[in-house]
Parts: C-alpha cells; sequence; structure tokens
C-alpha cells in the first residue's frame, strides 16, 4: 500500500496523475473506466430501468460488443396484459421477443441467455412494453463481451 502525506508528514495527501503514455505507467481511474469494458476479452454488464412506458439505456452497447444475457428484474408485478422485448431502436426484439413470454405479472428474475452479432456501431438498449399496464417495475441486466480476435 502507498500512502502519501502532506509537508506535516501526517495528513494524508493525493497524488495527480495523468493518462498513461508508455507500457510501464500506471492509469487514473477514468482511464481505467474508460477503456477497460472495451478491451477485447471483457466482459461487462449494462443496467437499467424499466416502468410501464419504453425505456432506453442511457449507456450504449459498444462497437464489436456480442450480447451474452438479459435477465429482467421485476420488482413490481406489472398489471395483466403487458409485455416486454429487448432490443434496440433497429431491431427491437432483438434479444428478447414478445414470444419469450417475460412473465411479468409475477415478481423475480428472468433470465435469457443468447449470444448476438457483433455491433457494427455503438447504440442504446431498448426495452419495449407491451399492452397498457398501470403498474410495474425493474431493471433490464445486458451482459456482453468485447470478444478477442484469434
Amino acid at each position: 500500500m502507498l500512502q502519501v502525506f502532506g509537508p506535516d508528514g501526517e495528513t494524508p495527501a493525493n497524488i495527480a496523475a495523468a493518462d498513461p503514455t508508455d507500457d510501464s505507467h500506471l492509469v487514473t481511474k477514468g482511464y481505467a473506466d474508460s477503456n477497460y469494458g472495451t478491451l477485447p476479452g471483457s466482459v461487462r454488464e449494462l443496467v437499467f430501468d424499466i416502468g410501464t412506458t419504453n425505456s432506453n439505456s442511457t449507456a450504449e452497447l459498444p462497437t464489436g460488443a456480442v450480447v451474452q444475457s438479459v435477465d429482467v428484474v421485476v420488482s413490481t408485478a406489472y398489471s395483466a396484459g403487458a409485455s416486454l422485448k429487448v432490443g434496440n431502436v433497429g431491431d427491437d426484439d432483438e434479444f428478447v421477443d414478445a414470444s419469450d413470454a417475460v412473465p411479468l405479472t409475477a415478481v423475480g428474475t428472468y433470465s435469457y441467455n443468447l449470444r448476438s452479432g457483433a455491433r457494427v456501431s455503438a447504440q442504446q438498449v431498448l426495452a419495449s412494453i407491451g399492452g397498457t399496464p398501470s403498474q410495474g417495475a425493474g431493471k433490464v441486466y445486458v451482459t456482453y463481451s468485447i470478444p478477442a480476435t484469434a
């Protein structure tokens, strides 16, 4: 553990650092957060809330990402007749379609394993709520990888 103290020898101090420019340099937290999720071989998860209307993820699947699984966690049961699709603006049911029958009227976790094609560009994930539910809430977890090339 590295501890750094100010001139008085007792007050903890911070070290200012720049982004690395050589293989032997340490990295800043900002650099790691921005870059390590898109390295070949990395696995990440994108999470966003769903309610009674369509929802987009704030974060995007990066270029090259391959979706491995989608987990839907229903925390508040939806009213009867509600349905869910998970995809993107160009293909709203690419990952989970209405025929997958996510049981939105029951609280629980529902998992869908798949292997999508690689993203040709960065894109948000879209959760489309069908029907006209008056209640319901949950989260969508999208697990994806950036495959390493052989």
